[in-house]
């Protein structure tokens, strides 16, 4: 039989009544269970055992940086020319500047200088490094290199030009501004005449119509300076032949001056790379050829005829003597 809806109401109205006490009960003894965990202020309730909770452990968290953003570097160079010259036209070839300094700037998207990055640095061409190849950069966000050429007894021609580059990268990306660029140029010694460069006539040139000539370049080099262009060219009515227009092995190149009128000339050598040599020839009329006598056809003197005459007489006479013939003997 089943019961009807007031008993059914009264019995869930009884239910509710229970859960809501239930529920005040636990409320109110809430604070004595935590008294009795070790709760600051509150005191346990007698008969009542509740497990001690574990105090927590602190822990420490380290910081995240916050991204400084990617970085920039930027490659600059102290010069971008190297000049090969000679101290005095002689012996090794030495680089002017001695060194160029390739420095690398490493900053932040802030702008703030980026230190401890290491930055790698290398060479193209004519150049080395003369340090190490890879550099840290400094709190001010810099690293630097010092570049030079190769070596100064290389056989360097002048008036020629060697491209050479200096690369640097950080974290494997190349820094802007590289490859930055380096010209080797190898200059022309200018060497004042006659020091260097110096006309030598081979022949006196009165009473002839050509006179050989040398140029030489050298004097007191250690070596010559050999297989070099020579222009010649020479004033008034002489005119040139035999002309060499290159320095041989030993620095010397000729040529003949023709002339067959009564002057003084200038002629000149202008050696490449050295100032020009200049010297002067002074020409004269032919002298008229006299006859040389011939020692063997020479007149002999009236003199010397009769003084040669006169000791044959004698001969004679003193030859019939020996004989003892009368007129001989009457003439002695």
């Amino acid at each position: 039989m089943q019961p009807s809806t007031p008993t059914r109401t009264r019995s869930l109205v009884a239910g509710l009544a229970a859960l809501t006490l239930a529920v005040a009960t636990v409320t109110t003894a809430a604070p004595t269970q935590l008294a009795a965990a070790g709760a600051p202020g509150a005191t346990p309730s007698p008969g009542l055992a509740v497990a001690a909770m574990p105090a927590p452990v602190p822990t420490s968290v380290a910081p995240v940086p916050t991204p400084a953003g990617p970085l920039a570097a930027t490659l600059s160079l102290s010069d971008s020319r190297i000049t090969m010259v000679h101290n005095d036209g002689c012996g090794p070839w030495r680089a002017w500047p001695e060194l160029d300094t390739a420095t690398v700037t490493v900053v932040n998207q802030g702008g703030a200088p980026a230190a401890g990055l290491d930055v790698t640095f290398a060479v193209e061409g004519p150049l080395r490094l003369t340090g190490p190849a890879v550099v840290s950069t400094g709190a001010d966000g810099v690293a630097q290199a010092d570049v030079a050429v190769i070596g100064d007894q290389l056989p360097w021609t002048p008036g020629s030009t060697l491209p050479g580059a200096v690369r640097a990268t950080v974290g494997g990306h190349e820094a802007a501004g590289s490859p930055a660029g380096i010209s080797v140029e190898v200059s022309y010694p200018l060497m004042p005449a006659p020091a260097r460069a110096e006309l030598v006539p081979l022949e006196t040139p009165p009473g002839k119509s050509d006179v050989p000539v040398r140029v030489q370049v050298g004097g007191g080099c250690t070596e010559p300076r050999a297989y070099l262009p020579v222009t010649w060219s020479v004033t008034g009515s002489a005119s040139l032949s035999g002309v060499t227009a290159t320095l041989n092995g030993q620095g010397h190149a000729t040529v003949v001056v023709h002339d067959s009128v009564a002057e003084t000339v200038t002629l000149t050598a202008q050696v490449q790379g050295y100032m020009a040599a200049t010297t002067t020839l002074t020409f004269g009329p032919t002298p008229t050829a006299s006859p040389t006598p011939d020692p063997t056809h020479s007149p002999t003197p009236l003199s010397k005829v009769l003084a040669q005459i006169l000791a044959a007489f004698q001969a004679i006479l003193a030859f019939l003597r020996t004989f003892h013939w009368p007129w001989v003997v009457l003439g002695a």
